[in-house]
């Protein structure tokens, strides 16, 4: 697929969620799926952890409530990541027993012009108004430091980047949450704010053209492909 072009957003947002739902993304070693109902009780006893709360600023309290969210609110895509190397796509029952973590985007359209939009001189040649804040979670700890979140962070944002045309990426970080500032800022991301109150770093990321082709050959090495289901 071209690299979307400046401004380009390729599906409305009720088709743009119904493909996020038919989605797999898989590389050599993860599968992104979508968040399904028998997940649930896996994904819940995760949030039993208070460290993992904390640093991912989850209100464990609400978190049943997130099934709903996720699956019904276009402007919210959510996939679990699977070791795809417990994982038989025929054997829909080993999907819950692979589940590692989940990354999210939280899609945001700034209109120009408004206080928190970015002007057109200050995004990169070929970069889209439109924006996502990018949220991930390994929350498995034999997964963690092996390198799989930056695999996860570069397969979702070359999803974000062909398949919805986006090319302005966001994170908001505890700074209790280390290991998660690291990754972002080496994939490229810049500290553009602090908040005192919420305790956290947001950071940011514009694909120019030149990152853009280095974000698609990063993930063709480790097996990048996008199958839709029907």
């Amino acid at each position: 697929m071209a690299i979307p072009t400046n401004n380009e957003v390729l599906y409305g947002a009720a088709e743009r969620k119904s493909r996020s739902l038919r989605t797999i993304i898989s590389s050599s070693y993860l599968l992104l799926v979508p968040f399904t109902e028998d997940m649930m009780d896996k994904y819940c006893g995760w949030f039993q952890d208070d460290h993992l709360c904390r640093i991912t600023g989850t209100d464990a309290a609400i978190i049943k409530d997130s099934f709903t969210t996720w699956t019904t609110d276009p402007a919210k895509i959510m996939f679990i990541v699977l070791d795809r190397r417990k994982y038989e796509p025929d054997r829909k029952d080993d999907a819950v027993a692979a589940m590692i973590g989940d990354v999210n985007l939280v899609i945001s359209f700034v209109e120009p012009g408004s206080p928190d939009s970015l002007s057109p001189q200050k995004l990169p040649a070929g970069s889209s108004l439109q924006e996502v804040e990018v949220m991930l979670m390994l929350a498995e700890p034999d997964y963690r430091c092996k390198g799989l979140g930056t695999q996860i962070l570069h397969l979702i944002m070359r999803y974000g980047l062909e398949e919805l045309g986006i090319s302005v990426f966001k994170a908001h970080i505890s700074r209790d949450n280390h290991q998660s500032l690291r990754l972002f800022q080496s994939a490229g991301y810049s500290q553009t704010h602090y908040s005192e109150v919420f305790g956290e770093y947001a950071l940011t990321l514009n694909l120019d053209l030149r990152s853009k082709s280095a974000l698609i050959d990063k993930t063709d090495a480790i097996g990048y492909s996008l199958l839709l289901e029907t």
